[in-house]
């Protein structure tokens, strides 16, 4: 992650001649901002292990805006309002941990869809793994949670473009 020395000068060079009419004083609010966005990020990818999912993670924060405003021109009270790494879900006595759990409010209710990252390791290697996947899937529609699954290989491959798909989903499962 970049700092917000870098981000601040990436904007510079990207943005020149818009932030060369910002005041001395909303430059600083400016760097201000980024760096506690940045502290709220690393915060929020330090509850992350896996390599993977911390790249989704950015990615997912990042469409997180962008889709909530998209979403209002379905319902103008829609919003993306969380989005929860490593969140436990009981079904019928059995603990599921969930990759990302995110939570929606469109049309009058609540939308929570499971983004799960299956990396080669603990994801259809063998039959029992395979098995045991099914089954928590089951379990969690049960409970009203839609699974959006990604491959290892497509989110180190193109995380924003898994992103950008999983809000399209969700889009169109609620809309």
């Amino acid at each position: 992650m970049s700092s917000a020395i870098e981000t601040i000068k990436q904007i510079e060079k990207t943005h020149e001649d818009d932030y060369n009419t910002l005041s001395d004083k909303a430059k600083k609010a400016l760097y201000r901002h980024c760096t506690l966005h940045e502290m709220k990020m690393i915060d929020y990818m330090s509850k992350i292990d896996s390599p993977i999912e911390q790249l989704l993670a950015v990615e997912l924060q990042l469409y997180q805006s962008l889709y909530s405003d998209w979403f209002k021109r379905y319902d103008e009270y829609a919003n993306i309002d969380e989005i929860a790494t490593q969140r436990e879900v009981v079904v019928k006595d059995k603990h599921y941990r969930v990759d990302f759990m995110v939570r929606c409010y469109a049309k009058d209710k609540l939308h929570f869809f499971a983004i799960e990252c299956d990396g080669h390791e603990f994801h259809e290697k063998t039959k029992e793994q395979v098995r045991k996947d099914k089954q928590r899937e089951r379990a969690l529609l049960s409970k009203g949670i839609k699974v959006i699954r990604f491959s290892g290989s497509e989110i180190w491959n193109d995380a924003a473009g898994c992103a950008k798909e999983a809000y399209e989903i969700m889009e169109q499962v609620i809309f």
